[in-house]
Parts: C-alpha cells; structure tokens; sequence
C-alpha cells in the first residue's frame, strides 16, 4: 500500500494559516501596559498571566488543527488505486442548441424553442446509449450539461431552456461551435458527433466555422427550425420584439444562408416544418467505426483497456472536521474559523453548477439573496427579475439600458426623467413611451406630437393609435371647456358692465336729485339774500328819502327866513341890489 496525494497543491494553502498562527502567538507573548508596571513575581498572582495563555493557547491549537485537517482532505489522499476502462466512451454527442431571442418566434407552434425541446426529448428518449452533453449559446455560450451516459440530466434541464435566461442577447454560432468542439475534445471522445439546432446564421459565420470544423474529425447534422415567412418574436412581460424605426421585427428562416453553411461544412441539412420529424436522423452514423484506417485500428487494438486512477479518501476526513466545528460553537471562534476557511474554498475550489426550480428561484428574489446562478447574468437580467418582482428601485439601479431604466423611472412615477431617457432615441417605440410620460403629466398637446411621430415611423403601432385617438378626446373635451369657460366669462363681464353702467347712470340721477335739491336750496336762500338786501335798500332809500326831506324842509325854512329878511331890508331901503336877485329867484323857485 502507497501513499499518494492526487492534489499536492493544495499544500501551498499551508502557509498564509502558519504565518497567521505565528503572529497571533508573538502578538499574544508581547508584554501589555500592566505587565510593564508590575514586577514579574507578581504578574500571574495580579494578572492571571498563566490562565490567560491557557484561554488563549486552546482555541489557537484548535484553530490550526482545523485548518490542518482541512487542507489535507482538500489534497486528496489516497492510499490505493482502482481500474476504469480506458476508453469508455468511444462516441460522445453534443447537442448545441441555438438558445437566441429568434427562436420564441410562433411561426411553428407554440414556439421554436418549443418544438426543439420536444424534438430533443424524443431523441434522448429513443438513444438512451449515447453519451450526449449539451451546449446552449446566443450571445455567448455555455456548457450546461457535460457528455454523460445519464441523458436523464438533460431531460430534466430541457423545459427550463428558454432565450430568456441567457445572460447575453444575440447569435454568435462560431462561439457554441468552439465549445461543443472544447467538450468534445475534453471528454476525449474519439468520435465526436454534434447535432446542431438553429434558426439562423450569418454569410460572414459561415468561412469561420468551415475552418474550425476542418481541423477536426468531427462529424455534424444540421436541423434548422422556422419557416422561411418567419413570424413575429414575442418575448413575455416585453411584448414583440422591434427594430429600430419600431417595426415588428419578423424572424424568417435564412434558407439560402444554411444550405451554404451544409454544402461548407459537408452536412446534412433537415427542416423541421410543421409536420412531424423522425429524430433518429440526427443519431450519428454507426459506420465511423468502420470507417478508421488499419493502422488506426491496429493503434486502437494495442492500446490499453483499463487505466489507473487514484482513490480519494479525503472525504474521511470530513468526520474529524465535523467534530471539530461542533467544539468551536463558543463565542468568537466560529468567526475567526469562517474568515479563515471560507474564502480560500471560495478561491480555489472547482466550479459548480445547479439548477434551481422557479419557486426556488422565487422564493430567493423575494428575500432579496444573490445566488451563484446571479453571478452568470448580465445586469439587465437581474434587473428584469427585479422588475417582475415589482422592485422598481433596485431595477433601476441593476439596468445598464437606457429604455429599462426609463421604464423603470416610470413605474416609478418619475414621468420627467422618464421622458429625458425616452427622448434619447428617434424609434416609434421611444416616441411612444415619451407621449405616454407626458400624458402622466397632463401635457397632452406635447404628448400628441409624440404619438403623431411614433405613427409616422410606424403605422401599424396599435398602441400609439389609441393612445393618440384617446388624447385628442382629452385635449377636445379641454378645448371645449376652456371654450364654455371663456364664454362664461364673457357673458358674466358682459352683466358686470351693464350691470356697473347702470349703477352709474343711477349714481348720476342720484347726483342729478342732488344738485337740483341743493341748486333749488341755493336759489332760495339767494332769493332770501336778494330780498332781504332789496328790504335794506328800501329801508336805506326811505331814511335817506327822510333825510333828503328834513334837510330840504330845513333848507326852505332857512331861505323863507333870509327871504322874510330880505324883504324887510327891502321896505326899508328900497330895491335890493343886483347881487340880490338870483337868490330872490332861487328861492321863489323853492316855494
């Protein structure tokens, strides 16, 4: 009996876990700020100094034997060997399986990727001999199952197939040709065979696969799925699929395109229309065999049957592991045993693949967990899941499209920043989305436009025409309010002026009462005034009338007296003088 270790490199893990030990030991042997103080004598009566490294010692020996129990199982120690056949498999198939957005096309029913997973149950149901793996691609491609003789893996993987969980979108169809090749190749099949199920290529593909193909022995059948009319490609919860200047994209089978590629590559070409296919033509041919030079029989005859290969007993070690993690259930350990463990199994273990159920699945996005099947898929993927889930906020943060994240920005009620996004593209589609946000923001004139745009770049877009047709309503039925709302305030400005015309005319006959009652009171008091004056004067005239008469009786007393003396003077010495008479007129005059 020998020893072997079947992963010695694993031995390289040793080191980082020794110089870790080794610094926790010095850092623990470093004296502390009490021990400075405190005489040695005294430290471990003071400072239980001899308790302590106890403490510390155990969990540290235990951490180590941990480790060092694990690193050797992850080696691989064996301690004998056991004998396999040395060529198992003498023929191996690889399904590649075009997995690209064309193939939900329902020109055949119910889609494309339907029927191909029918037609593939039927064949692995009817060769359950073959070894058969199975490669996917679209934009990239993927290995999900390697060749094995248990077909019932891939049985059970096919109804989970669909475009929609590739993590890239496009057809790259020289990308699935290397890996089906690389598995092929891998497995060490000596008569490697590939059935290949698409609904498209590319003229420029067609150079690169004739050249990848003639540098091995491969053989291939082709079955190509579709109709030459095609149909529309409906994708769930995104609708049809559109280019561009938002038409309808239709997904029509490249006849000419495919016979070019069988004539480069010397397949066989089938059609798989809407009537049945017998799947047994696409079994490789059971003359290969025969086919072999003699010298290449003679070197297959000579060879080896069995080979040797080492037994791993690692896996008992797992016991002693399991007693050793259910001891470190105290308080900080299983931490410190997980930093150091976890990650280097992380780094340096082989990759694994599983496949989760839908409920699963769901039950994993609605606690919000990041699976290993998440770190396959592209950004928009995981915001599409998030989508679904109605978590618009973490969509908007996972989308690297510009349209998803508008639409999420949407959803979120954000129709502003919705509408920015939307407007960086001129497709029917973008213009639509731009209308509807603005229409959220009851600018229905601008969301018109926008409607009115998408139809002039496509038609045929039901959605807009609706869209359109239940804006112009909106936007009638506030024309004809705004109208009614302009007509009432005219009528109600047209009763305000007559109504404040006739107040005014009103405040004027007011007035008018007014000056006629206060002209009617001034004319009266100045007929008073006139009177009263008219009174005075006569009062005036009458004294002044009396006084004229008194000094008039007064005048003619004083002439009758001077005329009395003068007459006297007269008979006493006869005539008056000239210088008399004037005044004997005047005052003869006055009588």
């Amino acid at each position: 009996m020998s020893f072997h270790l079947i992963r010695p490199e694993w031995l390289w893990a040793l080191i980082p876990v020794a110089l870790l030990l080794w610094m926790l030991f010095n850092l623990q042997r470093q004296p502390g700020n009490w021990q400075q103080l405190i005489a040695k004598p005294f430290q471990k009566v003071l400072l239980g100094q001899e308790q302590q490294q106890k403490s510390f010692y155990l969990p540290l020996m235990g951490l180590a034997s941990l480790w060092l129990i694990a690193i050797i199982a992850l080696t691989g120690p064996s301690f004998k060997k056991v004998e396999q056949p040395a060529e198992k498999a003498q023929q191996g198939v690889v399904i590649l399986l075009d997995n690209s957005l064309s193939m939900l096309a329902d020109d055949l029913k119910p889609n494309r990727i339907t029927r191909a997973r029918y037609q593939l149950t039927d064949f692995l149901t009817d060769h359950p001999h073959l070894s058969t793996g199975l490669v996917v691609y679209s934009g990239s491609a993927h290995v999900l199952s390697p060749i094995s003789d248990d077909n019932q893996t891939i049985l059970s993987l096919l109804p989970t197939i669909s475009p929609t969980i590739m993590p890239a979108f496009g057809s790259n169809a020289l990308a699935g040709i290397n890996k089906a090749i690389e598995l092929i190749q891998q497995a060490k099949i000596s008569q490697g065979h590939i059935i290949w199920l698409l609904d498209d290529i590319e003229a420029h593909e067609i150079p690169a696969i004739k050249k990848r193909l003639s540098s091995t022995d491969i053989s291939l059948k082709l079955l190509a799925i579709g109709t030459e009319n095609g149909a529309p490609i409906y994708v769930p919860e995104h609708g049809f699929i559109k280019d561009k200047q938002g038409s309808i994209v239709l997904a029509q089978l490249p006849i000419k395109n495919l016979k070019n590629l069988a004539n480069a590559i010397h397949s066989p070409l089938y059609l798989l229309g809407s009537a049945n296919f017998d799947s047994s033509k696409l079994a490789p041919n059971r003359q290969i065999a025969n086919q072999l030079s003699k010298e290449e029989q003679s070197e297959a005859e000579n060879k080896p049957k069995t080979v040797s290969h080492w037994l791993d007993h690692g896996a008992w070690l797992l016991l002693p592991l399991a007693l050793l993690v259910l001891l470190s259930f105290r308080r900080g350990l299983i931490f410190v045993w997980m930093f150091l463990l976890i990650p280097p199994l992380a780094i340096f273990s082989p990759e694994t693949f599983a496949e989760t159920s839908t409920e699963d699945q769901t039950v994993i996005k609605e606690q919000n967990k990041i699976t290993f099947i998440d770190i396959l898929k592209s950004d928009d993927q995981l915001g599409y899941e998030s989508w679904l889930n109605k978590d618009y906020e973490t969509a908007l943060d996972r989308f690297n499209s510009t349209d998803w994240k508008a639409a999420s920005h949407f959803r979120q009620g954000n129709y502003a920043k919705a509408q920015q996004l939307f407007s960086k593209e001129e497709t029917a589609i973008a213009h639509y989305n731009q209308g509807n946000a603005l229409a959220k923001q009851h600018k229905f004139s601008e969301a018109q436009k926008e409607f009115e745009k998408a139809l002039s770049l496509d038609p045929d877009l039901k959605e807009a025409q609706h869209n359109l047709a239940l804006t112009q309503k909106i936007i009638a039925k506030q024309q004809a309010e705004q109208q009614n709302k302009e007509q009432q305030e005219a009528s109600n400005k047209k009763t305000d002026k007559q109504s404040e015309q006739e107040s005014k005319q009103q405040e004027k006959q007011d007035s008018n009462k007014k000056n006629e009652s206060a002209s009617e009171g001034s004319e009266g008091e100045t007929l008073k005034r006139v009177k009263k004056h008219q009174e005075s004067l006569l009062k005036t005239n009458q004294v002044n009338k009396n006084k004229i008469n008194l000094n008039q009786n007064k005048l003619k007393m004083i002439l009758k007296m001077t005329l009395k003396m003068i007459l006297k003077v007269k008979k006493h010495q006869g005539c008056p003088p000239k210088r008399m008479k004037p005044m004997i007129k005047l005052m003869k005059k006055s009588r």
